[in-house]
């Protein structure tokens, strides 16, 4: 099974390992209001498999995009394990989520108010 992060008019998909460390790292290390962090949760708990920036509210969707582009890949090198299989391909397939997450802050057709 596979899950699917939605950002912009870009969509990443990952295993649903990879999909659920990236939630669980956000909703431990962003700074998110309860709700936020309480849905993010029960997104990996309940094994939903889908998460649509689009879908939040324009602060909370900024701060996300914020902490996917500008935090991720650092805390996966520094959290990921050295001897991971394929830590390499794991750090440079969570950069091509934080791209997605810059072009989508950098695009004015998403920054709704």
């Amino acid at each position: 099974m596979a899950g699917l992060i939605k950002v912009g008019d870009g969509g990443w998909s990952a295993s649903s390992s990879l999909f659920r460390w990236v939630l669980t790292r956000l909703a431990d290390d962003a700074r998110l209001d309860q709700q936020l962090e309480s849905m993010l949760r029960e997104i990996v708990d309940e094994n939903l498999g889908w998460f649509l920036l689009e879908e939040l509210g324009p602060v909370d969707r900024s701060m996300v995009r914020s902490w996917i582009a500008d935090r991720l890949v650092a805390d996966a090198d520094a959290s990921l394990p050295v001897g991971l299989a394929e830590r390499d391909a794991v750090l440079d397939y969570l950069a091509e989520l934080a791209e997605l997450a810059e072009l989508a802050a950098a695009s004015p057709k998403l920054r709704r108010p």
